[in-house]
């Protein structure tokens, strides 16, 4: 599967657009501030991903962190993919099913996205 910056080389991160490489990646791996919508989906999958859901295991998909959130999709999926480029969070395997019907993706934290969202709530 292409990342996005395979299909879209020139788009901009979470950097600066003229930022150097490695000013896109260092800013992907930096934990994410209080009160940024990176830190509203972090915590979103924190606060809200680890109830029984009778369903797959801990984490939300897309459409749950938008619930949980109270972003709009087309905030959330950009956020979600830098936190999971930045090791935040990853797949974790499971899929439920989207608004349309579909399997979605269950996003669960790593260790480095419980530390963050542990700093968060502190």
């Amino acid at each position: 599967m292409n990342t996005q910056q395979e299909l879209f080389p020139n788009s901009v991160g979470p950097s600066h657009h003229n930022a150097p490489e490695t000013s896109h990646r260092a800013a992907l791996a930096n934990a994410p501030r209080s009160g940024s919508q990176r830190a509203k989906v972090l915590l979103a999958i924190h606060n809200f991903g680890y109830v029984d859901r009778n369903a797959v295991g801990p984490g939300l998909n897309d459409d749950e962190i938008v619930n949980a959130s109270k972003l709009t999709g087309n905030s959330v999926r950009p956020r979600r993919g830098e936190l999971h480029q930045g090791g935040f969070i990853e797949d974790s395997g499971g899929r439920r099913s989207s608004m349309l019907g579909n399997g979605s993706v269950v996003w669960s934290l790593t260790n480095k996205g419980l530390r963050a969202a542990k700093e968060l709530t502190d």
